[in-house]
């Protein structure tokens, strides 16, 4: 937390904050205007810090630099800058880094944010976690635009939250901080683009190795646990971990019902003798309300409140204390999200599609269906959220259609931030985690394989053939395996069904054979438990144009309600216009 000493912030509610979310014994740095308060991850004994006479460096989330592990990176970045000799391809990770000189203070950041910061419109403080900041304001109003996107989407575009007094750092808050030097990865200038797909194949896989080899220091000392799927993108994680680690389990969650998924990730991890953590949890529809608030309030905190599409505060594998478990003695996570860089799963091919439609039937609808009470609610929900993609990509306003590499765009530098990397921010207040295909170097060059991807997955398949021919032996949950790769009839009958027919029949096929409805067993216990009528009564109260029965039917956005309304008790969220 970096607080402006010349800024009207009071002085109570910085010891209130500093009592609930530090240590005792947290490191304070005083510098200039600022005072900035340091604390250490909960499986750490003290923060990431280095001070010599080039002066002092502290760091938050996970990244390594020139090969070393967190000290030694620390201490290279302090001597780099000082001496003029700072080179941004060899720092990786997801991180904040402060380097305090006497020159003044730096502030590095990775270029994606999927490690966030949060301030207010004054810039009176920047905080890298959005309950503390909440803890750091006088009053909270709910920003209702975001609460109606974040319902019907389970994701916040940009640099919204739910609560108008607070805003996701970017390179727009620079601004507010003219006393720090603010330094992020750049592109690298023209790439020489890949002549064949094999070329293309091995210059992505040597970008893979190479960034694996250099967190190997980190690694072995901090041990590995990568959550393993029956898909692709975990897969082609092991394969390179396998060949730069040693230390490593892998773990999936346990299901009470057959899941082909875990079925798959015990078959390989039994297959190839690797360590396979799967620890039991209770199902939401078993617990009271006691035990069930007590689940909602751990994966708040843990989540950091952030109410996102695939963080269901119901389940125990979004508290700390189930990541403990599956943890054990391994201190450095990997996930694989943002792997579908290297395939095209949307088959995105024959010809652009609208984006208007695009974002109505694959991006809302998808998860929400037709929950609008309104159509003119919805039109004005697209008209923004499109405003914002098109202002963070910088799209031309009369810009209509969108191709693979437009879309590649869109699934890395706004999905990725908005839900699907939410994970990588609340385990790092923890342990070290990593999400690499969402590493900024790493990411901005697969933009390069695009034209390799036609309209299949098997780009990604023949780099994990590559690194692994083992892994790539066990089938896939998509029902074959790496080896032979997916059947031309099946890629065939997929391509044609996304590219042939209108967005808005491919959206009434999905609504009709693979619309998650939320289920008889949540809608009963929402029934029978007051806790979660309470939170639903609270988000149907607030009188949002939104069918909230509709939202409470389906399973991608009935907890997504019941977050909502425990967040808006939690933190006093008024919901005055």
């Amino acid at each position: 937390m970096l607080v402006n000493k010349q800024r009207d912030l009071r002085r109570e509610l910085i010891e209130k904050v500093r009592k609930d979310f530090f240590d005792s014994d947290c490191r304070v740095a005083e510098t200039g205007v600022y005072t900035i308060y340091f604390n250490r991850k909960t499986t750490a004994d003290d923060c990431s810090h280095y001070q010599d006479d080039y002066g002092s460096a502290y760091g938050t989330g996970t990244f390594f630099y020139r090969g070393g592990g967190p000290e030694a990176s620390l201490r290279l970045l302090l001597h780099d800058h000082a001496t003029g000799c700072f080179d941004d391809s060899k720092l990786f990770g997801h991180y904040f880094i402060f380097l305090i000189m006497p020159s003044g203070i730096r502030l590095l950041n990775d270029g994606t944010s999927l490690v966030k910061a949060f301030h207010d419109r004054e810039g009176s403080y920047l905080a890298s976690s959005f309950l503390l900041a909440a803890g750091l304001q006088g009053k909270l109003t709910l920003n209702r635009p975001a609460a109606i996107e974040n319902l019907v989407t389970g994701a916040i575009v940009g640099t919204e939250t739910l609560v108008n007094e607070i805003t996701v750092f970017s390179a727009d808050s620079h601004r507010l901080f003219p006393d720090i030097g603010f330094v992020a990865p750049g592109a690298t200038g023209p790439r020489q683009q890949p002549l064949t797909r094999s070329g293309a194949i091995e210059e992505q896989s040597g970008a893979l190795d190479n960034y694996f080899s250099s967190c190997a220091e980190l690694a072995g000392t901090a041990g590995v646990d990568i959550g393993l799927t029956g898909g692709y993108d975990s897969r082609l994680i092991l394969a390179h971990a396998r060949n730069h680690f040693s230390n490593l389990q892998v773990h999936s969650h346990y299901r009470h019902t057959d899941s082909e998924e875990l079925k798959i990730a015990r078959q390989i991890a039994e297959g190839e003798n690797i360590p396979f953590v799967s620890p039991e949890v209770v199902s939401p529809v078993e617990m009271d309300d006691k035990t069930l608030l007590g689940v909602i309030d751990s994966s708040c905190r843990f989540c950091d409140g952030a109410i996102r599409q695939h963080s269901n505060w119901m389940e125990e594998y979004n508290t700390l204390e189930y990541r403990m478990r599956v943890l054990g003695d391994k201190r450095l996570g990997f996930s694989g999200v943002g792997g579908e860089q290297y395939r095209n799963h949307d088959r995105l091919c024959c010809k652009p599609w609208l984006f208007r439609s695009w974002l109505k039937y694959s991006y809302v609808r998808k998860v929400a269906g037709k929950a609008f009470l309104r159509r003119k609610d919805e039109k004005e929900l697209l008209d923004r959220i499109r405003t914002k993609m098109y202002t963070i990509l910088g799209f031309p306003g009369r810009k209509a259609w969108i191709g693979i590499g437009d879309l590649k765009r869109i699934q890395n530098e706004i999905i990725i931030h908005a839900y699907r990397g939410a994970r990588t921010d609340g385990e790092n207040r923890h342990s070290w985690f990593l999400t690499p295909f969402a590493d900024f170097h790493l990411s901005t060059a697969a933009y390069q394989v695009v034209r390799f991807l036609k309209d299949s997955k098997g780009f990604e398949a023949a780099m994990i053939r590559r690194a692994d021919p083992g892994l790539a032996s066990y089938a896939t949950d998509y029902g074959y395996n790496l080896t032979g790769g997916e059947p031309l009839a099946r890629k065939l009958v997929s391509s044609a069904y996304e590219n042939l027919l209108p967005a808005f029949l491919k959206w009434k096929i999905r609504e009709r054979f693979k619309s998650g409805r939320s289920g008889i067993d949540l809608r009963v216990k929402t029934g029978t438990s007051q806790l979660l009528k309470d939170y639903v009564s609270r988000v149907t109260a607030l009188d949002l144009p939104l069918d909230v029965s509709l939202l409470m039917e389906r399973t991608g956005t009935a907890h997504l309600v019941i977050s909502l309304g425990y967040l808006l008790g939690k933190l006093e969220i008024s919901a005055e216009r």
